[in-house]
């Protein structure tokens, strides 16, 4: 057999074989490049998201607890963090929500006439700072010692008894009972604003 027949045929013998290419193996290759980087990041931060978390609620217990719960957010949400942005202020701004998440809960127990369900209904529209979140909730201490009390019966069934409000020991509706419900919440929401609008003149 000649040596062109030989060529021929070692030529052919590849036809068909797919050879790896360092195109096709590259986003495999920085894929994993990306979760170590990712990784690297989470463990070299730990100390500074603690000591943030601790710089937002200084002496406040449950910093492990808040450290945790933000780690689990960043673990869960690593594939948004694009590799090579600020990884610091990505952190930190999960760390300020839940910091802020916690502050809520501890305030929200000394409080045995609100539940979690009516703070958050008052305080969506409130994006605060600890300290702003603070003067958020001396507003609400102020504006529902301002309510009667019946208001504040109907707010006690309604958010910590887990009763319907058709059990609720009064002639009216349930219909007229959910109307003073919105009117007591409206109210309670427009006196913590006006009270926060006038503190922040008073600064």
């Amino acid at each position: 057999m000649g040596r062109g027949e030989n060529s021929l045929e070692s030529h052919n013998a590849g036809v068909g074989v797919e050879y790896p290419r360092e195109q096709s193996l590259s986003p495999v290759k920085h894929e994993n490049e990306d979760y170590a980087e990712y990784v690297r990041l989470l463990i070299s931060h730990q100390t500074n998201i603690r000591a943030y978390i601790i710089s937002r609620m200084p002496g406040v217990t449950g910093v492990s607890d808040v450290l945790q719960e933000t780690n689990l957010v960043l673990w869960k949400k690593r594939e948004q963090f694009e590799i090579g942005s600020n990884f610091s202020a990505w952190a930190f701004a999960i760390a300020r929500n839940k910091t802020l998440s916690h502050l809520r809960k501890l305030r929200r127990d000394q409080r045995p006439v609100l539940d979690e369900g009516l703070v958050e209904e008052l305080s969506n529209e409130f994006a605060a700072e600890s300290g702003e979140l603070d003067a958020w909730f001396d507003a609400l201490d102020g504006c529902v010692g301002k309510l009667t009390r019946e208001q504040r019966s109907l707010l006690e069934f309604r958010y910590r008894s887990g009763r319907e409000l058709q059990e609720y020991p009064s002639k009216s509706s349930v219909g007229a009972l959910r109307g003073r419900l919105h009117r007591i919440r409206a109210a309670l929401r427009d006196c913590i604003n006006s009270t926060l609008r006038v503190g922040s003149y008073a600064r």
